[in-house]
Order: C-alpha cells, then structure tokens, then sequence
C-alpha cells in the first residue's frame, strides 16, 4: 500500500467500510510508533466477500487496482491494491516423485505473482517442473519475493542452475530477472516492495 506517513488507525479506518479488517506489516513489534516504516502495509480481511467489495470499487488501469484513499470525506491520495489469495502460495503443475534434490531457490519474484505462474515460466524455460512454492511472511501471509522450484528431471534442473536468472514478464512489470540456486545452499535476502495489500485472513 502507498502512503503518505498514514498509521495503522488511518489505514484500518478507511478499510472498514469494506469490512473486519486487521493492518499489519512484517516485523511490526520492532517498529516503533505505528507507522509501517518500509512503505507499504498489509490489510488482512476476515471474509473473502470483503476482499471482492473493495476489488470492485477499485479502478484498473494496465493491470493495476487501485483506490482512492479518503478521510472525512476528503481524498488523500490514489493507492494500489494487489489482492493475494493463500492458496496462490502452493501449485503442484506435474505429477511425479517429488525430491528436494531437485529443489531450486528464486530470488527476486514479484510479489503479485502467483506459484502457478511461477510455474509456467520457469516449466516454459527449463523444462519439467513438479511443484512450487512461494515464501511468504510469518503471520501476513505474504509474499516474501522467493520462492522454491522442484523439477522432475536432473536435465531441467541443470540448466535452471547454469543459467543463473531467470527472465519473466507480467501485467506490472514487464520483465524481471530472478535469481536461481540451490536451495541448498540459500542464504537468507531481504525484499521490499511498495504495494498495499489485501488478504482473507482465514484463508
């Protein structure tokens, strides 16, 4: 979510309207006063319903959902809205013997991307792809901005590691370059990002 230095109170006050909502953001209890400190915060709904009232009084515009943000009455400014179902976290693209041997960590992953369309890229770059899986924030939910690939051949998996990035192309970003290795050997990587989000919080 985009904001001007807007706190949690003003943020859940203007999206109650759609519904129980909770504002959260990652590591929250380190943050002092209440204001998310890196630009962006997570709205988390109760109720799916809720979610699909505010999608439809947003605008979209190339691909994009956003909304104007009001206080009394008066508008603060135009906000984006990226929606995120749990469900989006997980796909299973092939059937087969899953083994983590093959398993393949990618940095960089937009956050509106779904394990699905992570799956057809890199199924479309590499080659055979079983199962994938996005990393998400403790608590939120959310996307991290990594995920992990599991391959069903060594072959595919080889040539994911030899190539080192990996070009994608969505709505939002035309091309992005993610970083492919190991999952063996993956190192913790901080992400940012500037989005506002909506959640079902029960899944």
């Amino acid at each position: 979510m985009r904001y001007a230095m807007w706190s949690a109170e003003v943020i859940s006050e203007f999206f109650t309207q759609f519904g129980e909502v909770t504002v959260d953001w990652p590591h929250r209890e380190y943050t002092r006063g209440n204001i998310p400190p890196n630009g962006y915060a997570f709205v988390l709904f109760k109720n799916g319903t809720d979610v699909e009232k505010l999608v439809s009084n947003c605008t979209e515009k190339v691909g994009r959902l956003s909304i104007m943000l009001t206080r009394d009455g008066q508008p603060l400014k135009a906000v984006q809205v990226r929606p995120w179902k749990v469900m989006s976290q997980y796909c299973i693209y092939r059937q087969g013997p899953i083994s983590t041997r093959y398993a393949v960590f990618v940095g960089g992953v937009p956050r509106t991307v779904t394990a699905s369309q992570l799956a057809a890229v890199v199924y479309q770059t590499f080659g055979e792809v079983l199962a994938v899986t996005i990393s998400v924030e403790n608590g939120t939910r959310y996307p991290k901005g990594a995920a992990r690939v599991i391959f069903g051949t060594r072959e595919a998996y080889t040539k994911a590691i030899a190539a080192h990035f990996l070009k994608m192309k969505f709505a939002e970003q035309e091309k992005d370059v993610s970083t492919l290795v190991p999952s063996v050997v993956i190192a913790q990587i901080a992400f940012l990002s500037h989005p506002i989000y909506a959640k079902v919080a029960d899944g």
